[in-house]
């Protein structure tokens, strides 16, 4: 039978008074508490957990007065019988020594083991010869009370199973057999590590095998950039840009508000080349007539640019756009190849050149958002005698042969024009009548040139003089003004002055004929936002008496709702 008790886990006398209980505790613990075995493999980690287990039980037995007197008594007990049933054994014949074998665990070649060891248990059960407890294998009571679980157990009459030595594989000085446990439980994992690996490896010669050839290269924004001098950019620049457009060159303390900072997707820059190898620059020099396309706004209209030949690869001019829209001015950009770049004002025009024409997209710059539109432009071969630009302004200049030599002065306005001039007087018509026959003629003027322009003018202002007059609009509030101008707009930019003056007549006459504006002063604000949001359509599209109708029906139907 086995002599272990809890004194001798504890590696005290059965006299031992509490505080010397206690010291061995705390030293037996601090050898296999988790903190100091954390380095140590797991078989040998779970053995010193198992023996902390058996100290804590020990030390919580003879801590406990009442638990030490009982645990005594049944000690006690157990002694006696076992003394009593003692009797003589025969003597087995002396064997010779052997040399005791080193224990492939803790390395003790004294036959012994240490109580870290594996085979400790084994060798401590091995020296008893039953009964044994089913669940720690430890020797029981002759009365089936096992001392290590404190309670009476099912006696086992075999000797416990040695605990199976652990397979150690050592290679480049480390312990593999844990990882290779590990990977033959989790085969999924193995398979992911691996794949992530090769992943990563590929990705990693990848980035490296990368030419890095691009890094040296210096892109360039035109050819123009070779021919500048001076660290700074001898072009001007707006107040909100760093780097000039057109040359790529940090700008100077003196810039020029006129050229603003070309928006995102329209930035004048082109493919980017070197000075070793510069693209040809199609030459994009003379006079230019097209039309553009406000696609924001939904609105057409005529434009001319002006293209003086300058440097390689720059731009300069002028550019005059017609009513509706707007953007005359000072003309800046640059070629590369056939792409070509400029802006003018707050307008950025960006597109490519065939032959004799450009096709390309332009955006306005605005604080409230940007508009976004297409522009065609087509040159006029043999135009350069007849416009030209003047302090950034289109003019047109007439040719006056005097001593075979070629002068080009700028064309009087057609109030200080002699009287012999072909264009008819427009002295009489009010502003947007003015406005009215110069879109109506747009096209004959930059398309089919001044004998056309001038028959235009004289047809309507012909048609104007034979038609009614612009009626006065003076009586109308300013949204009905408003109203009245967006319902007539088409006419006014298409047909000319005559359809314009009928158009204002019809809607003034239906108007007066009609119900009045009503008083919406008593609606709040966001009841004022919605009837004019569900009038909109009849105010710019009907005119101000479908939108005064419109009102009064919108003002009924609430004032019924509140009733």
């Amino acid at each position: 039978m086995s002599d272990e008790t809890y004194y001798t886990v504890l590696n005290v006398k059965e006299t031992a008074t509490p505080s010397e209980i206690k010291t061995a505790y705390r030293d037996l613990i601090k050898q296999v508490h988790p903190d100091t075995i954390t380095n140590l493999a797991p078989y040998l980690r779970k053995i010193a957990e198992d023996k902390a287990k058996e100290i804590t039980e020990a030390y919580g037995v003879l801590s406990n007065s009442s638990k030490r007197q009982d645990y005594d008594r049944q000690l006690a007990a157990y002694r006696r019988q076992s003394a009593s049933q003692a009797h003589p054994t025969p003597q087995a014949p002396p064997t010779p020594p052997q040399q005791p074998s080193q224990c492939p665990i803790c390395g003790r070649s004294d036959g012994g083991h240490s109580a870290a060891c594996g085979n400790y248990r084994t060798s401590q059960a091995s020296t008893s010869s039953g009964p044994y407890c089913n669940t720690c294998g430890t020797s029981l009571h002759p009365n089936g009370y096992c001392p290590r679980c404190s309670k009476f157990a099912t006696p086992a009459a075999t000797t416990p199973k040695p605990a199976a030595t652990p397979k150690v594989i050592r290679r480049f000085g480390y312990n593999w057999s844990p990882l290779l446990d590990w990977a033959g439980e989790h085969p999924i994992m193995v398979v992911f590590v691996l794949i992530a690996a090769v992943f990563g490896f590929g990705a990693l010669f990848s980035d490296t095998n990368a030419p890095q050839s691009s890094a040296s290269q210096t892109p360039v924004t035109n050819n123009a950039k070779s021919t500048s001098t001076g660290p700074y950019s001898a072009y001007p620049c707006d107040f909100r840009d760093k780097v000039s457009p057109i040359d790529g060159k940090p700008c100077s303390g003196n810039r020029d508000q006129s050229v603003p900072v070309p928006p995102p997707g329209f930035k004048i820059v082109s493919s980017p080349t070197t000075t070793n190898h510069p693209l040809p620059a199609v030459s994009v020099t003379g006079v230019y007539v097209g039309t553009v396309n406000n696609q924001t706004v939904n609105l057409n209209s005529s434009f001319t640019v002006v293209i003086y030949p300058a440097k390689t690869g720059v731009l300069e001019g002028c550019m005059e756009v017609k009513p509706p829209l707007y953007g005359s001015g000072v003309l800046r950009g640059s070629v590369t190849g056939s792409r070509v770049n400029f802006a003018v004002a707050d307008i950025t025009f960006q597109g490519d050149t065939s032959k004799d024409v450009i096709t390309g997209s332009y955006v306005v710059t605005r604080q409230a958002g940007n508009q976004l539109g297409t522009f065609r432009l087509t040159k006029q071969p043999g135009a350069e005698a007849f416009y030209g630009c003047a302090d950034g302004t289109l003019v047109e200049v007439e040719t006056q042969h005097a001593s075979n030599s070629t002068v080009d002065t700028p064309i009087p306005p057609a109030e200080t024009r002699p009287s012999s001039s072909k264009q008819p007087d427009l002295s009489g018509l009010t502003s947007s009548e003015r406005q009215s026959i110069e879109a109506a003629c747009s096209h004959a003027k930059y398309s089919e040139g001044p004998a056309a322009y001038d028959q235009c003018l004289h047809r309507q202002l012909v048609a104007w003089t034979a038609g009614s007059k612009q009626p006065d609009l003076s009586s109308l509030t300013s949204s009905e003004r408003q109203s009245i101008e967006a319902a007539c707009s088409h006419p006014k930019y298409s047909e000319g002055p005559a359809a314009y003056n009928r158009c204002l007549l019809r809607q003034f006459e239906a108007w007066t004929a009609g119900p009045k504006q009503p008083n919406l002063s008593g609606l709040n604000s966001s009841e004022r936002q919605s009837i004019e949001a569900a009038c909109s359509h009849a105010k710019y599209s009907e005119g101000p008496a479908a939108y005064d109708r419109c009102l009064l029906r919108q003002l009924q139907a609430l004032t019924n709702y509140h009733q």
